[in-house]
């Protein structure tokens, strides 16, 4: 099942997510205790997203950070409190907007808001007798084909940098997970198109598409979450990263650093 709907709604939909099954595979506790996860750069990426994809609802959900010493500053503050508004830094509100024009010039973007898109879709279906989920980014039919599109922020959008976020954060996971979703509800997706951009000036663009290997790593690295999940709930067993000592040294570099 296809869904637009708010991130309130989806967040509170009890199903298996690819960030939920990344928690699994990191340690199943942290899975069970399932501890809320902030940031700056997530901030900023929140406030990128709904600048390019849901501009309709960017001031119901942003506001520029006005003076805690004024009025107006103290009643933001209060709705910020109570959730129903992310303040956020002119700074952040400039850079967000730098970042948005800069997507804007980019070909393959232009592709697809020709071709028109359905943005922030949420995708429900059910694996082995799972409840699962899926937002998607940009959901787009393009030449008769369908295409899944992500946007990232990082700092260094050079192939090289990419390459090691893709390993760090488990996009290869995502981009697995979000195609056999789609999979499942009878929608074959061509291909998974990544947008890096990057939070400096001159606000560089990377798409990006992994490669087959990639993709069938991630879906392997998947099924082995789900299979753990369905042990721990079975067992009712949540265990940490190692149930005995770990015997554990100093990193590889740092033997290459005293050794020069």
């Amino acid at each position: 099942m296809l869904v637009k709907e708010n991130d309130t709604n989806y967040f509170a939909t009890d199903a298996l997510s690819n960030s939920r099954l990344s928690q699994i595979l990191k340690c199943p506790l942290l899975y069970k205790v399932n501890l809320p996860i902030t940031s700056k750069s997530m901030e900023l990426g929140s406030l990128f997203h709904a600048m390019v994809l849901e501009p309709e609802t960017l001031n119901e959900r942003f506001q520029e950070k006005l003076d805690l010493r004024t009025r107006e500053g103290k009643a933001q503050a209060k709705r910020a409190n109570e959730g129903e508004v992310t303040l956020v830094t002119s700074s952040d509100w400039e850079t967000a907007r730098a970042m948005s024009a800069s997507l804007t010039r980019n070909t393959i973007w232009e592709r697809m808001v020709s071709a028109g898109f359905d943005a922030e879709i949420s995708v429900y279906s059910t694996y082995r007798g799972l409840d699962v989920k899926g937002r998607l980014d940009v959901l787009c039919e393009l030449d008769g084909a369908t295409y899944i599109a992500d946007l990232k922020t990082t700092k260094d959008a050079s192939p090289e940098s990419i390459q090691k976020s893709i390993a760090t954060f488990g996009y290869h996971r995502q981009a697995a997970w979000y195609k056999l979703l789609m999979h499942l509800e009878g929608i074959d997706v061509k291909d998974f198109i990544f947008f890096f951009v990057e939070t400096h000036a001159p606000y560089i663009i990377t798409p990006v598409i992994l490669d087959i290997v990639a993709e069938e790593t991630g879906m392997d690295e998947l099924e082995h979450a789900v299979q753990l999940y369905i042990d721990c709930m079975t067992s009712n067993n949540w265990p940490g990263y190692t149930d005995s000592i770990a015997y554990i040294g100093l990193p590889g570099y740092y033997y290459k650093k005293t050794t020069r």
